[in-house]
């Protein structure tokens, strides 16, 4: 396998020529996609400025491009922009995650091998005669035919050049779709290539390397001793020699839910009722990719922004054996938060990790006790209801004593997850 060769470090001019660029690669990314989702249902705001701001409306997670013209960046503080001329939604994660799965469905029904990397890109691979801008763009605007979201097509022979020509359509040449084109990459900064992180791209700069193309005209070997494997990969990437498979089931290799608070909590009971909800949701996740945690982590900070604010403080457990059972996971993450909290402090976020992922098939059997089956059919059954009714239609009991009120002020119906709030005519 050409994956098993790069893993072993081996170079391209050892590898079969047929192994080669034997694929295409399609990265279909979806623009400004949480702007979009308001706009599905707000037609009117088609041609306004428009951001989405992130949990307690804090800063600018999403931005439609006349807000870009306007001056606006990622990551700004709303209270900087708010007296400008545009309309801001809250973050509406269950309309973003429903329209996100139409999309999906809609690339899966092609019949390619369909990777869903994030809640708005996914890789499809299929053979690379068939690369081609007509081909994108009837993709393209299948999606948009069938789901109203606009979306950017880069193509290419590995997901690194794939990931290059989605950046040139969107942001350079202003199209729908791109093949990746070996002479593009001089016109592509370092901070554009996908897996160059800040450390790795002060290394590259050091020796002159200010582009794509001059990241490919380094020695292997330098690479190899600077940036390690993974440069190794990125280098092939480049090349168009798949180093990173398409997955069809991406397995996480942690899950992290956290969320800072509107106003700042120092009850003890708030704080176990938010952590529950927390694990609830984590436990539904992890579950849900078929894997089982083996170490589970909380933490709890206090506000950044105040002088006497408590610092981040954190504590893990190791869990044998491994589960994905929520009662046991709650039960870790309550005795932790018993740990962590200090009486009269106030704190700003909570959160939890899930950690050693493994499948659940692979548990190891204890000598002394052996799991429960009803465990795995209750959570089986808790999981198909909350997927029918909704996440709140069914939770426990700890979670309910939560009187926390995130901020959300410009918050939108969750039209496709909501009876109550389903579009009225």
């Amino acid at each position: 396998m050409l994956f098993n060769a790069i893993s072993e470090g081996r170079w391209v001019s050892e590898l079969p020529r047929d192994q080669i660029q034997s694929q295409g690669l399609i990265l279909v990314d979806c623009n400004a996609f949480y702007v979009a989702c308001e706009r599905l249902f707000r037609p009117d705001l088609s041609q306004t400025p428009v951001v989405v701001l992130s949990n307690n409306d804090g800063c600018v997670v999403a931005r439609s491009e006349e807000a870009r013209q306007l001056g606006v960046k990622m990551g700004q503080p709303w209270f900087q922009i708010r007296d400008l001329d545009l309309v801001a939604f809250s973050s509406n994660y269950a309309l973003y995650e429903a329209i996100s799965q139409r999309v999906m469905a809609v690339l899966k029904e092609t019949g390619w091998a369909c990777e869903v990397y994030s809640i708005d890109e996914a890789f499809l691979n299929l053979p690379p005669v068939f690369l081609s801008i007509e081909l994108a763009t009837w993709l393209a605007e299948r999606v948009w035919r069938w789901t109203g979201i606009p979306v950017t097509v880069g193509m290419g022979y590995s997901k690194t050049q794939a990931k290059i020509a989605s950046y040139l359509a969107k942001r350079v040449l202003k199209q729908a779709a791109y093949l990746f084109q070996t002479s593009d990459l001089e016109r592509v900064p370092l901070a554009e290539i996908w897996g160059i992180g800040s450390r790795q791209a002060a290394k590259l700069q050091a020796v002159g390397a200010l582009t794509a193309a001059d990241f490919l005209n380094l020695s292997e070997g330098w690479i190899r001793q600077h940036l390690s494997v993974q440069g190794l990969r990125l280098l092939y990437e480049l090349q168009g020699v798949v180093a990173w498979p398409i997955q069809k089931q991406r397995q996480r290799q942690q899950i992290r839910h956290a969320r800072s608070f509107a106003t700042e909590i120092s009850e003890l009971g708030s704080l176990q009722s938010c952590l529950s909800g927390f694990v609830e949701h984590a436990a539904s996740k992890l579950r849900q990719q078929g894997s089982q945690a083996g170490r589970l982590s909380v933490f709890v900070e206090g506000n950044r922004f105040r002088v006497h604010s408590p610092p981040t403080r954190l504590a893990r457990i190791k869990l044998d054996p491994p589960t994905a059972y929520t009662p046991a996971l709650n039960q870790a993450a309550q005795g932790l938060l018993q740990g962590l909290y200090q009486s009269g402090q106030a704190y700003k976020k909570i959160g939890v990790i899930l950690q050693e992922l493994s499948p659940l098939e692979t548990q190891q059997i204890s000598w002394l006790s052996s799991p429960d089956p009803r465990e795995n059919q209750l959570m089986q059954t808790l999981d198909r209801l909350q997927r029918y009714y909704g996440r709140q239609s069914l939770c426990y009991a700890s979670s309910l004593r939560s009187t926390l009120a995130w901020r959300k002020d410009q918050v939108s119906p969750r039209y496709l997850s909501c009876w109550q709030e389903l579009p009225q005519i």
